[in-house]
């Protein structure tokens, strides 16, 4: 099965850690004032946009509608560059590099290190579509999170993907957060070249924010992890 090389869809996604964290009211989670849990978090990360993938050129362009931002991904200059749209036009604003040992490859959801369950045929949205699933384990048997991805595979050599959610079950505990990750208008076909027209490249200046959570966030949608990695910073 394969889902193509060079390809346009709709991308969306939701991740939401809440580690200590109670339900309010209204049955979101919150963390309380006089919570018991000294280390209670919740984030909550969301994007939408069109995606660009152009695997051939090894490049990529995301036109985020909640962050209202535009960011490319060019593998052959090794930036992550922010877009300012202005009248139509396309400016580097500033960039970030790319790790060389991170690469751009074929698209490809499922995870390398863990076997894959073919959960066979069912219906999502209304189609027809494949369900697999696999989790991520330690030490053989410690549950990690578990992910489960929808696709449509009609035609195996352009399957087209439709939803993943990926529950995180850290050391076999209660569930601390989910990410979920929807495609929708997936087209095979290369992008325009003229999303990648971009002026000022050479003079962009690199940012002096490329540890900030969104960029890091970015990385790890990407599969950057060698990037992420540079960047990270344990907590104290």
């Amino acid at each position: 099965m394969s889902f193509g090389t060079d390809w346009v869809a709709h991308e969306s996604g939701l991740s939401l850690i809440a580690q200590g964290a109670s339900l309010g009211a209204n049955g979101d989670p919150c963390c309380q004032n006089d919570s018991p849990a000294p280390q209670c978090q919740v984030q909550l990360q969301h994007y939408a946009g069109e995606k660009y993938y152009d695997l051939t050129n090894t490049r990529s362009r995301f036109e985020d509608t909640i962050g209202a931002q535009t960011t490319i991904d060019d593998y052959k200059l090794l930036k992550s560059m922010l877009i300012n749209v202005t009248n139509g036009k396309d400016t580097c604003q500033e960039y970030c590099p790319i790790d060389p040992h991170d690469t751009m490859d074929a698209f490809n959801p499922f995870d390398p290190f863990d076997p894959v369950k073919d959960l066979g045929k069912v219906t999502y949205e209304g189609q027809p579509a494949e369900h697999y699933q696999w989790v991520d384990k330690i030490l053989k048997f410690i549950k990690m999170q578990s992910t489960d991805f929808y696709a449509d595979i009609s035609n195996p050599k352009a399957a087209t993907p439709l939803f993943a959610t990926t529950v995180i079950t850290p050391f076999g505990g209660p569930p601390i957060g989910r990410q979920n990750h929807t495609w929708t208008n997936f087209s095979h076909t290369a992008p325009a070249a003229s999303k990648f027209d971009i002026a000022g490249v050479d003079t962009c200046p690199q940012s002096n924010q490329c540890g900030q959570q969104s960029k890091q966030a970015h990385r790890l949608h990407m599969r950057q992890i060698h990037t992420f990695a540079r960047y990270h910073v344990e907590p104290l």
